[in-house]
């Protein structure tokens, strides 16, 4: 129910590299984290492959992906040629 109240919601965005080397600096943006953007490139194979590892570091730095939002987003989807099709990622 709405009731005409605002509610302030605090939103940071990390662009974390995938390099292996920045795997320590990454741990420290685990903290406190209600929810997670998994991006990837639509036009590169590699990078939706990726995501599991993705996922297994969130794990390992303590979040559960059970009980975290996660949202899935493919990007450059306007670009060709796509390497993941729409229905690999349903």
């Amino acid at each position: 129910m709405d009731d005409g109240a605002s509610t302030d919601i605090k939103v940071d965005f990390f662009d974390l590299s995938g390099d292996a080397a920045y795997s320590e600096v990454r741990n420290e943006f685990y903290s406190n984290i209600d929810g997670v953007l998994l991006v990837f490139d639509v036009t590169s194979r590699q990078s939706f492959e990726s995501l599991d590892s993705w996922l297994e570091e969130l794990r390992k730095y303590g979040i559960s992906t059970e009980n975290t939002t996660l949202v899935l987003i493919g990007n450059k989807a306007d670009k060709y040629p796509r390497e993941v099709k729409e229905q690999e990622v349903s």
